[in-house]
C-alpha cells in the first residue's frame, strides 16, 4: 500500500503481531516551482515563526514546510525532540547546552544562532532522559556527519 508523503500514517500490524509505526524518511519542500526532496537525516531542526514552519538543513538552507509541528513530531524518529512550542530539534545538531534562569536549558545548536533554542521548564526532565537514554535511535537514516 502506498502512502502520500503528507498523509497521517497509521500504526499497522506486522507478521509477529506487534505494532510498528512508519517513520518519515524524506520531506518535500517547494523552492520556486521545484519540489525538493530532503532526507530527514539532513535536517537539523524545524521551527515555527510568523505562522510558518521552517526546516533548516545541515547546509544551513532554510525552507518553508507546509505541515504543522504537531504532525511532524508524530512521524519523526526518536532522534528528534520537541524542545518547546516553536522548535523540534535533531539530536545530532546539538553541540552543547547549559542551564539558564528558571531551571530552563539553553541549547547551542549548529546553525541555531538567533533562534529560540530553549528547552522549556516543563520539558527539561524529558529532554535529559532523551539525551541520555533514547537517542540516538541508531538507524542509518538518522545519522549523518557534520
Amino acid at each position: 500500500m502506498m502512502y502520500s508523503n503528507y498523509e497521517k500514517q497509521n500504526v499497522k500490524g506486522n507478521s509477529s503481531g506487534q505494532k510498528e509505526q512508519l517513520r518519515l524518511k524524506n520531506i518535500i519542500v517547494l523552492r520556486g516551482k521545484e519540489n525538493l526532496i530532503i532526507p530527514v537525516m539532513n535536517i537539523l531542526y524545524f521551527f515555527y515563526e510568523d505562522k510558518n514552519v521552517f526546516v533548516v538543513t545541515k547546509e544551513n538552507e532554510i525552507y518553508i514546510y507546509e505541515k504543522r509541528l504537531s504532525f511532524i513530531e508524530k512521524v519523526l524518529c526518536s532522534c528528534f525532540f520537541r524542545i518547546n512550542r516553536q522548535v523540534i530539534i535533531n539530536y545530532y545538531s546539538i553541540l552543547s547546552y547549559y542551564y539558564i534562569k528558571n531551571d530552563k536549558i539553553q541549547l547551542v545548536v549548529k546553525h541555531g544562532q538567533g533562534r529560540n533554542m530553549v528547552v522549556g521548564k516543563n520539558k527539561v526532565a524529558d529532554f535529559k532522559k532523551w539525551i541520555m537514554f533514547r537517542c540516538p535511535c541508531c538507524t542509518p537514516e538518522c545519522m549523518f556527519d557534520f
